[in-house]
């Protein structure tokens, strides 16, 4: 039996990588923390680099779905979309 290969449909696009970049949810969690009467300074800061969405998740506390909430009311900033096939790289530092 010879199987076809799916063609992609006009509506189906591939999957795009995208990330936050460090410094932007850093200063977002900052802001949040100093709105809520901390101390910003207590978040350290880090080298720049790229994070993706299971990174996002688990340093800022909450699930995608609650992620993609906060981007549609603007009150999270929105991820780059990165050109080409997701990487292993992205996630490492930018020297």
């Amino acid at each position: 039996m010879v199987r076809k290969q799916k063609s992609h449909s006009l509506t189906e696009r591939p999957a795009r990588a995208v990330a936050w970049p460090s410094s932007a949810v850093i200063a977002w969690m900052r802001d949040r923390l100093a709105a809520a009467g901390g101390d910003p300074s207590s978040i350290p800061d880090e080298p720049f680099r790229y994070w993706r969405l299971p990174e996002v998740e688990q340093r800022v506390g909450v699930r995608r779905s609650t992620v993609y909430r906060w981007i549609a009311s603007r009150q999270f900033p929105a991820p780059l979309t990165l050109a080409g096939p997701p990487s292993p790289a992205i996630g490492r530092r930018v020297p």
